[in-house]
């Protein structure tokens, strides 16, 4: 098939860019503060040379092709991360909304009820 290249389509056929992981105002709770890595999601497969980046707190990421993106581990507290979608002429697509979490690490002197 042809590919579309116009940029009035391109951001049409993937304005359902979304990040699906972590959910909205999810909460991690754990000795290791990992989140399993930011996972993105839109309808239709990333055309050649698209690619993803995730910012992680205003931060950006590698930029990437994967559904998922590593982030290693989070300080305790609120973190919003949120994600660019630009084609291979770097042209911006989409943006995903962003997304807040939290981190939350267990207390080691929290009793544990039974």
């Amino acid at each position: 098939g042809k590919e579309v290249t116009s940029l009035k389509d391109l951001k049409r056929g993937y304005q359902d860019f979304a990040i699906i992981h972590p959910a909205q105002d999810q909460v991690f709770a754990g000795m290791g503060n990992e989140i399993n890595g930011v996972g993105w999601d839109t309808r239709f497969a990333l055309q050649e040379g698209m690619l993803v980046t995730v910012y992680l707190d205003g931060v950006a990421q590698e930029p990437t092709s994967s559904p998922v993106v590593e982030v290693g581990r989070l300080d305790r507290g609120a973190h919003e991360v949120t994600a660019e979608l630009r084609d291979r002429r770097n042209r911006r697509i989409a943006t995903a909304p962003p997304v807040t979490f939290h981190v939350r690490q267990h207390s080691v002197n929290f009793p544990v009820r039974r």
